[in-house]
């Protein structure tokens, strides 16, 4: 699992469990510390706003009408 950041402004935002979401803007980075036996590296993204995402079957039947 990976954490992602948005800013305060985005606003809350609450989805169901496991729905869809698209990041806007994200911009994906690590940060490294080193160990004795190597490296730990914490992975984090960080977006302008987490939206639902669209079902492409949705769009397409509401086309149809």
């Amino acid at each position: 699992m990976i954490q992602v950041s948005i800013p305060a402004k985005a606003g809350d935002k609450q989805f169901d469990y496991n729905a869809e979401v698209e990041l806007v803007n994200p911009v994906a980075d690590t940060v490294a510390t080193a160990t004795f036996r190597g490296a730990d590296v914490d992975w984090y993204i960080k977006a302008d706003d987490i939206v639902l995402k669209k079902l492409q079957n949705m769009d397409k039947f509401q086309s149809k009408n």
